[in-house]
């Protein structure tokens, strides 16, 4: 039994490795670490052993008031611009313009210009969700001080 218990040391103490030899196994590690990451589909990041994918971290409770609006931008960033262009296609004959190189540059342009619309829109959401965080934790640190 003794004897058991002397080697479970002798194998789970660290045996010391030359410096050379060690990099070479970090390197292997992280060939390792790549290639076996590199199997799951979508864009992911390998923290440890624990593996991060877009969709898990957006369905966390407390990331969903971020992925709900983010996502409902990028359906917005899709949708609209496609459609502001064949709108806009569609109506300029109507409205007396009937060169085909002026029709496509102005839907051209107009489905760009909606397209910058909708990032202002989400960056301007952004900022102010910003600065309710903000508000937030500065109140906290008053409510902490008070405490103490």
């Amino acid at each position: 039994m003794a004897r058991k218990q002397a080697n479970k040391k002798e194998s789970t103490e660290e045996k010391s490795v030359p410096s050379d030899q060690q990099s070479e196994m970090t390197a292997k590690n992280s060939q390792w670490r790549i290639s076996s990451s590199n199997k799951n589909k979508g864009p992911s990041t390998e923290i440890g052993s624990i593996l991060y994918t877009l969709f898990g971290l957006l369905s966390h409770e407390e990331n969903r008031k971020v992925a709900i609006p983010f996502a409902f931008t990028a359906l917005a960033m899709f949708v609209v611009p496609i459609s502001v262009f064949f709108a806009v296609q569609a109506a300029l004959p109507g409205m007396g313009i009937t060169d085909d190189n002026k029709i496509l540059s102005y839907s051209g342009i107009s489905a760009v210009i909606s397209a910058n619309i909708i990032m202002a829109l989400y960056a301007f959401y952004a900022y102010q969700e910003e600065k309710h965080d903000w508000a937030a934790v500065q109140e906290k640190k008053k409510d902490d001080k008070k405490k103490n």
